[in-house]
């Protein structure tokens, strides 16, 4: 019977450490065991971004405007229950919000209603390397989450290694090994994983706290193209509370592209992507003002 149940993956990890990559590069591993997959990512805004980077014949359910680790954990349940009920589903991908307390992700994963349809949640963690080893920049709630998510992982990606020096790489290993000593790690770049042997595993969740920091989240809509270079200036002022940006653009001197734009940890990237919707940005952070930034915004949009 257990056999028979939907495997539970879930990517788990702080803003910006490389989850939707991961998600792709894991799909593509799923896909060659021939299994029918659906995605449910939790968005901390009101606009989903991420599943629409993923191939449009999965199942796709976005969760938004919160985390499961507190106001979405019942839409996780039901949909979860939905999923399992209503369709074919052999593999359910749960990429949890970057500022997701893991233990209650989990928890909703195993809530009653559930339980008995599915085995036992996957967990596995994303880390920014180089963002680990700087963690000190953030608050002590930041931090105990960043720390807490890679507790709670059955297998830890560490990931943009390729932005270290030989130096910095050893002293984060060393560090990794001190505190989580019992679970595997791997090191990569762009989320380039083997993901193939991975499987659930007594974890102790003693200590994991049921909360998230205090962070919140605005959404700015663009009426069409803007200047390119007003925008770059907008990014370069950014305070340090803004923790992650991400969203669709067009630029004034190339309409006919569409670009996603991400920003983590003060480095901003820029890709064109074949995508026909809404040009809107979330912003997420600590102490918004959102009043100012929508201005600033404005300001940029209609100059």
């Amino acid at each position: 019977m257990t056999a028979n149940k939907p495997t539970i993956t879930i990517i788990n990890g702080f803003l910006g450490s490389g989850k939707t990559t991961l998600v792709n590069h894991y799909t593509t591993q799923i896909l060659k065991e021939n299994e029918k997959i659906a995605f449910i990512v939790n968005e901390f805004g009101n606009f989903d971004i991420d599943s629409t980077l993923f191939d449009t014949n999965y199942e796709k359910r976005a969760l938004l405007n919160g985390c499961i680790c507190c106001s979405l954990q019942d839409d996780l349940v039901q949909t979860i229950l939905e999923l399992v009920t209503h369709h074919d589903i052999t593999h359910i991908v749960i990429e949890a919000s970057g500022v997701s307390s893991p233990i209650d992700v989990i928890e909703g994963c195993q809530h009653p209603l559930i339980v008995d349809k599915v085995k036992a949640p996957l967990v596995i963690g994303v880390m920014d390397g180089p963002n680990y080893l700087n963690r000190h920049r953030y608050t002590d709630d930041t931090k105990r989450l960043m720390e807490q998510q890679m507790k709670a992982s059955h297998s830890i990606i560490v990931n943009k290694v390729d932005q270290l020096s030989e130096p910095r790489l050893k002293a984060l290993k060393d560090e990794l090994e001190t505190d989580y000593p019992n679970i595997e790690k791997q090191f990569t770049s762009y989320s380039k994983a083997d993901l193939s042997n991975m499987h659930p595993k007594d974890v102790n969740l003693n200590g994991i706290a049921h909360k998230h920091p205090s962070l919140s989240s605005m959404t700015y809509a663009f009426q069409g193209a803007i200047n390119r270079q007003l925008f770059y200036n907008f990014i370069l002022k950014l305070p340090d509370s803004i923790l992650r940006v991400k969203g669709f653009l067009k630029f004034q001197d190339d309409p006919e592209h569409t670009i996603i734009f991400q920003y983590a940890n003060t480095l901003p990237d820029f890709e064109v992507i074949d995508y026909e919707g809404p040009l809107k940005i979330v912003i997420i952070g600590s102490d918004l003002d959102k009043a100012r930034i929508r201005n600033q915004l404005d300001m940029l949009q209609f100059t």
